[in-house]
């Protein structure tokens, strides 16, 4: 399928409301750059470290059909090459999801496609010849777009209107990239096309984020099943709704959970337990002591 993306596409992604109302959430995180404060720069650092366990956990479980627990993700994104009561299929799985999610981390910078295509072949992708050559032609014609100097802006460019373009090209790539994986599996009249091979490409989307200045998509396996569900039951020729609506939905609620990790203070999320841990103590004395003044009331009479 020689799927080209379309300008006219975009713009008119670009006005759907969901897609507007995440870019609004978008701005306010795109515009807390450039950060400078030493807390807030450790908190973004830990918040990419925390990414990449997210996003491998549900390639993992994407690609092995199983669930994967974080703790399991986290060990393997720390460097374990094992898992004590784990089986192998999900233990490589994680690995693969990790060389993938790494082999893919400089595209944004660099805008080169060969990392793209050696990610996803570390993850395994289930994409035949046809595929591979139909996804390789998509993800040229995406990064034609992308490198174009009005969306290529930087991080400073916070305004709404920007991002929802910016937002608006990612969700109609991410939508014609599951379009082109369904047009290969069903082009011979075979089945649509499997969950599994979609795993590739959430390292690619978040990398394309920041390939056109804004913040990451985190993508979980029910949002993968819904948007591949809406996928395969639209025109594969041409754009779904449903798929560019679920992943600004997806963009926004990760960009609002970007922000608040950014300026979250641990000393203050400590004065507050507190607070709510004395506020508790109190619920419950005076719960204790109503209870006991009602006891007595009723015995005197």
């Amino acid at each position: 399928m020689a799927w080209m993306i379309d300008d006219a596409r975009i713009a008119s992604a670009a006005m759907m409301p969901a897609v507007r109302e995440a870019a609004e959430r978008g701005a306010r995180l795109v515009g807390m750059w450039p950060l400078t404060d030493p807390k807030m720069l450790s908190n973004d650092a830990r918040y990419g470290e925390t990414l990449q366990v997210r996003v491998t956990r549900v390639m993992a479980a994407i690609m092995s059909g199983s669930d994967v627990a974080m703790a399991d993700a986290e060990f393997i994104y720390e460097g374990a090459d094992s898992i004590p009561g784990r089986p192998d299929v999900l233990v490589r799985a994680l690995m693969s999801a990790n060389d993938a999610y790494d082999a893919m981390s400089t595209y944004s910078q660099n805008g080169d496609i060969a990392v793209v295509m050696r990610g996803a072949a570390a993850c395994g992708a289930e994409w035949d010849d046809d595929a591979v050559m139909a996804m390789s032609r998509a993800f040229d014609a995406i990064e034609t777009i992308a490198h174009d100097p009005g969306l290529a802006q930087p991080r400073q460019a916070a305004d709404a209107e920007s991002i929802s373009q910016r937002l608006g090209l990612v969700a109609v790539a991410f939508d014609g990239l599951l379009g082109v994986l369904d047009h290969s599996a069903t082009s011979d009249g075979g089945p649509a096309f499997s969950v599994r091979g979609v795993a590739p490409l959430l390292p690619y989307v978040n990398e394309l984020c920041e390939r056109v200045a804004i913040g990451r998509v985190f993508v979980d396996v029910k949002d993968v099943e819904s948007m591949v569900a809406a996928r395969a039951s639209a025109d594969s020729e041409g754009g779904d709704d449903a798929v560019v609506r679920l992943f600004a939905d997806c963009a926004g609620r990760e960009w609002d959970r970007h922000r608040g990790d950014i300026l979250w203070d641990p000393d203050e999320a400590e004065r507050k337990a507190k607070e709510d841990d004395e506020r508790r103590r109190r619920e419950e004395l005076n719960d204790r002591f109503s209870s006991s003044q009602g006891s007595q009331s009723a015995a005197e009479s």
